[in-house]
């Protein structure tokens, strides 16, 4: 790439002026400064954004399909809606960004800095976390079913499930706080086949959540805590979710010390009870071979 190149891409970007609902699918915008630009709704699918300066950038519903956005700083960006379905994230700075409703779904978010952002209510199935770093963040009604993770760093992290009504029509919820009228529903946070291997996982909260045939080898829970729904208690909520459940999965060389694990089903996992004997708290009517 050559100074010229950039000098005019970046040219050719400012010429555009409004940028919302863009077309630039399959663009060459490699290193170009976005900073704090409207794309709400841009098409990129498709485009290269390799090391762009997308700071405080809003793309509000815009098509960053199978987009090239690695090493690219999205520091506080808006991506509520976006589609990154397949999009390349590798070292991406996503620090302070809004990840709501957004579609991720075999994204690759490899050695991604994402430390205390919350992804809510979207779907990241099949999507790469490996080695990112995620201290922190949260996710709450999210699509993780084979998702990797391995050797992230998760410290202090929330994985919790949903609460929603028995109608179509979704419940706000706040923590702390359930909604008043009934009926409703509570769906587990579903991390089957998910795999943790070497994830730092210190601290980290498990809320109602499903773990079923996960990889969790060599994980460090150290601190961490597997519990019950706040909403556990109330009437007509399945038994399937008044725990986390770790059917099938591998904990072999995963660490507990000092773990809480007052809610967690290990039946037909495979685990070393010696490990699980360091925990802080251990439920006994669960753990079965």
């Amino acid at each position: 790439m050559t100074l010229n190149d950039l000098t005019l891409r970046q040219a050719t970007v400012s010429v555009l002026g409004d940028l919302r609902s863009a077309q630039l699918a399959g663009h060459d915008l490699r290193h170009v400064d976005l900073h704090g630009r409207d794309l709400r709704g841009a098409q990129l699918a498709g485009a290269c954004l390799a090391g762009a300066d997308l700071t405080g950038a809003i793309l509000d519903e815009a098509d960053l399909s199978e987009a090239d956005l690695a090493g690219a700083r999205l520091v506080g960006a808006s991506l509520r809606g976006a589609n990154l379905t397949r999009a390349r994230l590798l070292g991406a700075d996503l620090r302070a960004s809004t990840l709501v409703r957004l579609v991720a779904t075999q994204a690759d978010f490899s050695g991604a800095r994402l430390p205390r952002v919350r992804i809510a209510h979207a779907s990241c199935e099949g999507a790469s976390f490996v080695g990112a770093m995620l201290t922190g963040a949260s996710f709450q009604d999210v699509l993780l079913r084979g998702a990797v993770f391995a050797r992230a760093c998760l410290r202090q992290a929330r994985f919790e499930a949903r609460l929603l009504p028995a109608m179509p029509a979704r419940v706000a919820f706040r923590p702390g706080r359930l909604p008043e009228r009934a009926p409703y529903r509570v769906l587990p946070l579903d991390l089957s086949g998910v795999s943790f291997v070497g994830a730092d996982l210190t601290g980290t909260t498990f809320r109602g959540c499903s773990l079923e045939w996960a990889d969790l080898r060599q994980a460090r829970f150290d601190g961490a805590r597997f519990l019950r729904p706040e909403w556990a208690d109330w009437d007509g909520v399945a038994p399937t979710v008044r725990t986390c459940r770790l059917f099938g999965a591998d904990l072999c060389g995963a660490s507990f010390a000092g773990a809480t694990l007052a809610a967690i089903d290990l039946t037909g996992a495979c685990y070393d009870p010696a490990a699980l004997a360091r925990a802080a708290t251990v439920d006994p009517t669960w753990l079965r071979p």
